[in-house]
Parts: C-alpha cells; structure tokens; sequence
C-alpha cells in the first residue's frame, strides 16, 4: 500500500490525536486538517493537530529526498 499525506491524515492524524484525549470530533479534526475554523476547543488542540501534520509533511519530504531512506521507503509502500 503507498501512503500519501491524505490517507496518514485519514488513518493516522486523526486517529492519533484522538487516542491522545483531543476535545475535537473526528469531524472537526478533519475540518481544522481541511483548513476550515473549529469552536469551543482550545488553541494548543488546533496546533497540535496542525504541527503534527507538519511533522508528518516534513517526514515524508525527507523519504522521497534522501536515497538510502526513499529505498527504504519505497520498499514499505511509502510515498
């Protein structure tokens, strides 16, 4: 399976963030990943999702960038 920054968003973000006792719904994690404004949650929940998604962003930029890691990546479906 090749993973792409929409799917970990899907799987892995939301889900993640979730289990870490996030106030904000699936819904609304999706919304705040979509770009859209959420209510009723602090601030630090919004960044946290959002900087995670960066992490996972830059995560992925150094798979595709560094050869002996895009390999690695590569052979466990990551793009």
């Amino acid at each position: 399976m090749r993973w792409s920054l929409a799917s970990l968003e899907k799987h892995l973000l939301i889900g993640s963030t979730l289990v870490e006792g996030s106030t904000l719904s699936e819904d609304e994690a999706a919304s705040v990943l979509a770009g859209r404004t959420v209510s009723g949650h602090p601030v630090q929940e919004i960044r946290e999702l959002l900087n995670y998604r960066a992490a996972v962003q830059w995560v992925m930029g150094e798979l595709e960038a560094t050869p002996f890691v895009s390999t690695v990546a590569a052979a466990l479906g990551v793009s």
